[in-house]
């Protein structure tokens, strides 16, 4: 609860492909690390449910 919040961050092209990322956690050093995968898995699933349609 202490601890300083981590920042990542993902640089991406409009199709997808990631071009760059990083987090300023210890493993986020080599930039390979759990939080960075996180956050790309948030956005494709912010993704997925913004382009379902629902019928209404």
């Amino acid at each position: 609860m202490n601890a300083t919040p981590l920042h990542p961050w993902v640089i991406a092209n409009k199709d997808g492909m990631v071009e760059a990322a990083h987090c300023d956690c210890k493993a986020g050093l080599r930039e390979t690390c759990s939080h960075v995968g996180a956050l790309l898995f948030h956005i494709e699933a912010i993704h997925r449910l913004m382009s379902r349609r629902t019928v209404t």
